[in-house]
């Protein structure tokens, strides 16, 4: 389901151009939402650098690349309406038998993926293998030594030396506080939303309201 999509390419193409930025690289997750409209998927709740990449470019006309896990590879492409959507395996596998006949669950699951085929998936992902892809998709985007920015406070102190091993062309930069400012702005979308949710809470919690009190049980 497409969620909001707030970002505003025109301003983010101004910042970045003040910070002599020629990409964003969106590694929080709230932001990959903010960017997209999507969500990254159930990897990216470890909060670890690696578990979803948004590429951001500057100029406003090109096109956003994002790098998420397979299994929710298509439902982000439909939310977000990102055609360049790169993957990596994660630990949930997914196999459809609808099409095999039979009962029996193990025979149909080895007709629909011959054991030849099969490979070990990680216990969460593999950072090497998200973090190599980021490489040849900057590479891919003619970015490969371009000064790029990623948010510095999500970074986790172990991931930090991961960008600029997998990276070492690239000019890095904190862009924290280009993000933050991106997110300052709302939407009219955004602000309808926030008129929202108050009027939402103070619905929900009218009806039971008369029941609290002195004495009052659960059952109530």
């Amino acid at each position: 389901m497409a969620g909001l999509r707030p970002l505003n390419r025109q301003r983010a193409q101004v910042l970045m151009e003040r910070e002599e930025l020629d990409a964003l690289v969106l590694i929080q997750p709230e932001s990959i939402v903010y960017g997209t409209g999507a969500r990254p998927g159930s990897a990216a709740n470890w909060r670890r650098a690696g578990a979803a990449f948004v590429i951001l470019p500057a100029d406003a006309t090109e096109p956003l690349t994002a790098i998420v896990g397979d299994f929710y590879a298509e439902e982000f492409r439909t939310a977000s309406g990102i055609e360049d959507v790169v993957t990596f395996p994660v630990w949930v596998d997914f196999i459809d038998i609808s099409h095999i006949p039979g009962g029996e669950l193990a025979p149909r699951l080895s007709a629909a993926r011959p054991p030849a085929q099969t490979h070990p998936r990680p216990a969460n992902f593999d950072r090497r293998k998200t973090f190599a892809l980021l490489a040849e998709t900057l590479t891919r985007r003619d970015l490969s030594t371009a000064r790029l920015g990623t948010e510095h406070a999500f970074l986790p102190v172990a991931d930090q030396v991961c960008f600029t091993e997998s990276c070492p062309d690239v000019l890095w930069s904190d862009a924290s506080s280009l993000v933050s400012r991106l997110r300052m702005i709302k939407s009219p979308e955004e602000i309808a939303c926030l008129r929202l949710a108050p009027s939402a809470l103070k619905r929900g919690q009218k009806p039971p309201s008369p029941a609290f009190g002195p004495g009052a049980w659960r059952t109530n």
